[in-house]
């Protein structure tokens, strides 16, 4: 497959789009996590540590036909998924491509927020991905 997204290539876009996310504040990649078979399109968490503090990113890395790569948050695409536990330390589970749809799981311990530990659903229509880019 001539898109191939190399795992370097994922954390080079990453680091810097976690960078620009978080003011420059030094960060931590986890490893991407592919779409079901695919290896044009994954899902990677970063970590920003500022002080005490961890923010967390959940990025859309994907390359096109052309052989660009492109990234987008998309833990904040909608921002009703994450209101009630927004503070907690979120784990990508799975993603899936298929149906035209980009599926995204992701889950939490609810460790930070003191809540219950939960799972939600990110889905992007693939249609609407060039449309994401930062």
């Amino acid at each position: 497959m001539k898109t191939e997204l190399q795992e370097w290539e994922v954390c080079l876009v990453t680091n810097g789009a976690g960078a620009r996310f978080f003011n420059k504040a030094t960060g931590r990649i986890h490893k991407p996590v592919f779409a079901n078979g695919r290896k044009d399109i994954c899902v990677v968490k970063y970590q920003a540590l500022m002080g005490n503090l961890v923010f967390e990113a959940i990025i859309l890395v994907w390359k096109d036909s052309k052989e660009k790569i492109h990234y987008s948050r998309i833990d904040d695409i909608e921002k009703r998924l994450f209101k009630t536990c927004e503070r907690d330390i979120i784990d990508v589970v799975d993603v899936n491509a298929s149906n035209g749809c980009i599926s995204v799981k992701v889950s939490s311990g609810g460790t930070l927020s003191g809540k219950k530990p939960w799972n939600r659903t990110i889905e992007i229509p693939m249609d609407k991905i060039d449309k994401l880019e930062c």
